[in-house]
């Protein structure tokens, strides 16, 4: 239904102002119409290449043409048919309209800064245990965390490299994927019934696998609704829960640990398994709930 919108919108907006601009300014009509059917034409290239570009990024894109074909149709639509007695206030009502707007969007934005903060500032705790590893370890080394979002931390605050792969960011195959993750998983000694939860959580599934287990219908990406969520098959659960509980798996936490180089946990961590160190890791950094351990090579 929203692209049906979004295509209904588009032709509105190109008669629109067909009908508003005069003619003198049809070259500002064919720029902007340009801009505008460009979208419809790049959504719909799937029928030429076989494959459709991700359409969500080409949408915003196609934002700013939206707002200057409403500029231009307005602006016309208003001199055309508004009297010019009123229109000798029209550059005091710009102005207090101007000025509102962009009042409410700071009001706007000082109330959502307020109540999503926590979600863009990095806990003191982890930060300190990132300078640490930044300044005391190899540049590359591999550290381990069963937490999707200290994960994407280390990835942005250190050089080092995150054991659980991330989708975006490996070349690796779907097979490593999930074998870095069970080995995670035995190493932070998460329960069975917490590893099959993990797999459905959303945030978590975007990280390893980022849209492999998205929806594929059509309009999926602009439906954002819960038949649109990314979602790992029952039996694909099934399946690796079975292969994390496995014996053999649960008894070669050292020989995991001799692959990775660093071990990181804190307050996320412990939410999701409590850590058991293998024999061939140490302690080498203990912070305010924060802790990593180092394997020690032989």
């Amino acid at each position: 239904m929203s692209m049906k919108i979004s295509y209904l919108r588009l032709t509105a907006l190109v008669a629109l102002m067909a009908y508003v601009l005069p003619r003198k300014e049809r070259g500002h009509l064919f720029y902007l119409s340009g801009l505008l059917l460009a979208y419809a034409i790049v959504v719909n290239l799937q029928l030429v290449l076989g494959f459709n570009p991700q359409p969500d990024h080409w949408y915003r894109i196609s934002l700013l043409p939206i707002a200057l074909a409403m500029l231009a149709a307005g602006y016309w639509g208003v001199r055309r048919f508004i009297p010019v007695r009123v229109l000798a206030y029209g550059t005091t009502v710009a102005i207090i309209a101007t000025g509102l707007i962009f009042a409410r969007s700071l009001a706007s934005q000082y109330s959502y800064s307020r109540q999503n903060a926590r979600y863009y500032v990095v806990d003191p705790a982890y930060a300190a245990a990132y300078a640490w590893l930044t300044e005391h370890t190899a540049t590359r080394a591999s550290v381990a965390s069963i937490s999707y979002d200290t994960n994407n931390e280390l990835t942005l605050y250190t050089p080092q490299r995150t054991y659980l792969l991330n989708g975006l960011h490996t070349t690796a195959g779907d097979k490593k994927i999930w074998e870095r993750f069970i080995e995670t998983s035995v190493i932070f000694n998460v329960p069975a019934k917490t590893f099959s939860l993990l797999m459905k959580d959303k945030n978590l599934i975007f990280y390893l696998f980022l849209n492999k287990y998205g929806d594929n219908t059509f309009d999926a990406t602009f439906r954002n609704d819960a038949n649109s969520e990314r979602r790992i098959p029952s039996d694909v659960i099934q399946q690796m829960t079975e292969a994390y509980v496995q014996p053999q798996t649960k008894e070669k936490s050292e020989d995991i640990a001799t692959q990775m180089d660093y071990l990181l946990t804190g307050p996320r961590e412990e939410l999701i398994g409590s850590i058991k160190p293998p024999k061939n890791m140490e302690k080498a950094y203990d912070a305010d709930g924060v802790r990593i351990y180092r394997t020690i090579k032989k």
